[in-house]
């Protein structure tokens, strides 16, 4: 298995992947070429781009016509939630300055109708077993003044993001 990383800032360092390529995702193309990735992995981008329209339709064109996608957004309900305290930490939606806005499980459907995919699931993301130990997470967090853990319990309990999952593209 090959991972290939995309990113607008150079990472090329400190990613460990096959190939990385910087692109900025707003209007450049992606350097990979027609039909020839198995999956797209799109974790936290979409919600950066004023216009997503570019980056779907390059996914659509470097993916393979048996190819996944898994786009995952932050969702409405991270405006419901209080900000985070303390610089680089996040939890509403808001507390990122470069987030231009946040989407629902509607939206993030419509996209992969927009790119072709057949077989679409959304939901939302959580990590089930943070919410099972919640209470247990946040008291250790709190006394140990984790902000990671706080943060990560809270967006599972709160269902901070959404998620698409789509197959079968239809060239």
């Amino acid at each position: 298995m090959k991972f290939i990383s995309v990113d607008k800032d150079d990472y090329s360092t400190t990613v460990q992947c096959e190939k990385f390529f910087q692109a900025d995702l707003r209007f450049q193309d992606l350097p990979i070429t027609d039909n020839h990735v198995d999956a797209v992995f799109c974790s936290h981008v979409v919600e950066h781009l004023t216009k997503h329209e570019h980056l779907l339709s390059e996914i659509r064109r470097v993916l393979k016509p048996t190819g996944s996608v898994y786009i995952e957004v932050p969702s409405i309900r991270s405006l419901l939630v209080p900000s985070f305290w303390g610089h680089g930490n996040t939890l509403n939606f808001y507390d990122d300055p470069g987030h231009i806005r946040p989407y629902t499980r509607e939206a993030l459907y419509r996209m992969g109708r927009t790119i072709g995919l057949k077989e679409i699931k959304t939901g939302v993301a959580r990590n089930w077993l943070y919410c099972l130990l919640a209470l247990a997470l946040l008291t250790y967090a709190i006394c140990k003044r984790d902000r990671k853990i706080i943060a990560v319990t809270l967006w599972s309990i709160t269902g901070c993001c959404v998620y698409l999952w789509g197959k079968n593209i239809d060239k």
